[in-house]
């Protein structure tokens, strides 16, 4: 197993968000699935499988940070669930039916755009990722 390098060592940041993100859906209370950033990802898919996907997203992050040829791959997939997340919240949003979904959609999008941008510009090591 190779050292993560820069590359690696963001995936790795990363990797953590979504396990927070994932969790954070399966964990949600009653009030909070209620909710309207929940709720309406909930009538596209049941809000398990949308922790699942995040969760796999960080298990191929830590996955990709450690396998350098797994490194492309790695910052497409998160730069995807996150753009993905966005825009369903900016559907949301133009649906009226995620009063500031505007709000999360500026976020996430924002984040696969840092992720872009430093997956393009951090060298990678010579170990790996």
């Amino acid at each position: 197993m190779t050292r993560p390098g820069p590359r690696g060592q963001l995936l790795l940041c990363f990797a953590g968000i979504d396990v927070l993100y994932g969790w954070g859906i399966l964990a949600a209370d009653g009030k909070t699935r209620a909710s309207p950033a929940y709720a309406f990802p909930g009538e596209i898919f049941p809000l398990h499988a949308w922790a699942l996907i995040w969760l796999f997203t960080a298990a191929l992050l830590v996955t990709a940070a450690f396998v350098p040829r797994l490194d492309t791959a790695g910052f497409a997939t998160a730069i995807g669930i996150k753009c993905a997340w966005g825009l369903l919240m900016l559907g949301g949003w133009l649906a009226g039916d995620i009063p500031r979904g505007y709000v999360s959609t500026g976020i996430w999008v924002g984040v696969a755009g840092a992720v872009a941008v430093c997956g393009r510009h951090l060298p990678a090591s010579r170990d790996g990722g």
